[in-house]
């Protein structure tokens, strides 16, 4: 089982050429293209495995690091209209201290 990665993922940037993201659009393609090819791991499949220790050999399944409102804006109704799912690391610090 693999884990990829994303953190921006969001419409075109403008006034910051130099920003690297990913373009939302081309988010929704990969997703298309990992439900055609059934490479994502479910939801329960992935729960079993971490109680199990035991890791499907094949799939993989999303992450998204840093909490960020494109997260929020962009990912989660992309994955909501495909019934997907994905695993957001939130930084609560902030939150927490203030």
């Amino acid at each position: 089982m693999k884990a990829i990665t994303y953190h921006y993922v969001r419409p075109d940037t403008l006034g910051l050429p130099h920003f690297r993201y990913l373009h939302i659009d081309d988010f929704r393609q990969q997703l298309d293209r990992f439900v055609a090819n059934d490479d994502l791991v479910e939801r329960e499949v992935f729960f079993r495995a971490l109680e199990s220790g035991a890791a499907p050999a094949r799939g993989c399944v999303l992450t998204f690091d840093d909490g960020f409102k494109d997260h929020f804006d962009f990912v989660l109704p992309a994955l909501e209209a495909r019934g997907l799912w994905g695993i957001f690391y939130v930084p609560t610090g902030m939150y927490a201290s203030g």
